[in-house]
């Protein structure tokens, strides 16, 4: 995997952000709380997340022929730094989960194309290793997102909470751009087939 310059980007990427998904998930629930919302509102806005995700995952195929692995990845970074902003500021939960459920079919399309690009530049059999090695630093920022959401709940609030997260994923914006819009980037996408 270390050899995997763009892998390793990749999964930079996703770590970081998935510390923020972890304090965004929270802060809805915050601000859903601190505006009088019901627990069913909450569950409102998990279940079209869900919805979402799904329909995101079902379409990754397609996003995957038409921009390509590299693209994908720097317009759901693009996507989610136009979004997650938003979350400050509105507080309507129908418009809450139009928001948060765009950057989740956002993220479901990433996911796919990014475990598509790892599997077909894996050797066969290094698949478990490299999988789990994967798994261990997309997945194992998820708690100390919830770790670092607490804190930043508390001491800025949702608002200031969530202004911290678009700033920080604005910065991952620009760096997915950075990363993956050069034409050795293009090149190591055409030496691969990952529309199959």
């Amino acid at each position: 995997m270390w050899g995997q310059l763009y892998l390793r980007r990749a999964l930079a990427l996703i770590a970081a952000s998935n510390i923020l998904f972890q304090i965004i998930g929270l802060g809805l629930i915050v601000i859903v709380k601190h505006d009088g919302g019901s627990p069913a509102i909450v569950g409102f806005i998990i279940m079209v997340n869900g919805l979402a995700g799904m329909l995101g995952a079902l379409t990754a195929g397609f996003a995957m022929r038409w921009l390509g692995v590299r693209r994908i990845i720097m317009v759901v970074n693009v996507v989610w730094a136009a979004l997650m902003p938003l979350i400050a500021f509105v507080h309507h939960p129908v418009a809450l989960a139009a928001i948060y459920s765009s950057i989740i079919f956002a993220a479901s399309v990433g996911n796919v194309a990014g475990l598509v690009y790892q599997v077909k530049t894996t050797p066969d059999n290094m698949q478990g290793r490299v999988g789990s090695i994967s798994t261990l630093l997309a997945s194992g920022t998820n708690s100390i997102g919830a770790l670092i959401a607490g804190v930043a709940l508390d001491k800025l609030g949702s608002r200031g909470t969530m202004l911290v997260v678009a700033v920080v994923m604005a910065v991952l914006a620009v760096l997915a751009i950075l990363a993956f819009s050069g034409r050795k980037a293009a090149a190591a996408e055409r030496a691969l087939d990952l529309t199959t």
